[in-house]
């Protein structure tokens, strides 16, 4: 199971997407004093009573599936049609995920309000997960292949 490719693939890439929780996702400037951070599970101000958190509850559900996930394929080796196809599903759900951060950034709040909003180095983790899930879906498939190969010589 380890000494597969695939599995370091997925381990690294859930090791990605649990950086996500501990890690804010962007930044907000709504006014010159009022700073918004979007973590995983709200966006709040740091600095102001003014501004009431908004939950993101949506990203937090999203992330814990897609992490879960992973894990799952990780240990489905000896069923190889169904990984590719969590594998798959995954690939969709990260860039679901990655659009519902974008639609959380830009369409929560009014567009006149906000001066200016910015991602910060998190979100190139689920982008770096999607890499991580194609090579090992490519490498499941070759591993499909090669087993196939020794029936027909069977």
């Amino acid at each position: 199971m380890i000494q597969r490719i695939q599995t370091v693939y997925f381990l690294i890439a859930a090791f990605l997407l649990v950086l996500l929780f501990s890690n804010p996702i962007g930044e907000i400037v709504v006014q010159n004093n009022l700073y918004l951070t979007f973590w995983h599970h709200k966006i709040e101000s740091a600095n102001s009573e003014l501004f009431i958190p908004v939950s993101t509850w949506p990203v937090t559900v999203l992330l814990s599936t897609i992490v879960l996930i992973e894990l799952i394929i990780v240990f489905l080796y000896k069923k190889r049609q169904i990984q590719i196809r969590l594998c798959i599903f995954n690939i969709l759900l990260l860039f679901g995920f990655v659009g519902l951060v974008y639609f959380f950034m830009n369409y929560t709040f009014n567009k006149q309000d906000i001066t200016k909003s910015v991602f910060l180095w998190p979100i190139v983790c689920p982008m770096i997960a999607i890499i991580l899930n194609y090579l090992g879906l490519k490498a499941i498939q070759k591993d499909d292949r090669l087993v196939r190969s020794y029936d027909r010589i069977r």
